[in-house]
């Protein structure tokens, strides 16, 4: 008895007749991005969800959207295998909103 070999011959397996295919590297756009989850410790459920491409686009959305980004202690949590990003965020404190208040800013180039 004479075995069959499955082996790829001109892009078909040998003996099934259907195609030999290699699973694509490329990923599709929804699976380079990751779940963005911008938290307050000490509270629950999240106070900013979108998607980003990475850590760099995901400080760039917290400074773009909260008050003080940097000095509220942002901790970055990146976990790859569900792709997401959580940030960790202290409360807003009022030394912060002293810190950026609107017009100090212009004051400080007068």
């Amino acid at each position: 008895m004479k075995r069959t070999s499955k082996r790829a011959v001109g892009g078909k397996l040998k003996g099934s007749g259907k195609s030999a295919q290699r699973p694509s590297k490329a990923r599709s756009p929804s699976q380079k991005r990751f779940a963005l989850e911008i938290r307050i410790r000490g509270q629950v459920g999240y106070v900013h969800r979108e998607l980003c491409t990475g850590l760099e686009e995901a400080v760039r959305i917290g400074e773009r959207r909260f008050l003080a980004f940097d000095a509220r202690n942002p901790w970055f949590v990146q976990d790859s295998a569900p792709r997401r990003i959580v940030v960790l965020l202290d409360p807003e404190t009022d030394s912060i909103r002293r810190q950026v208040q609107p017009g100090r800013l212009a004051e400080s180039f007068s």
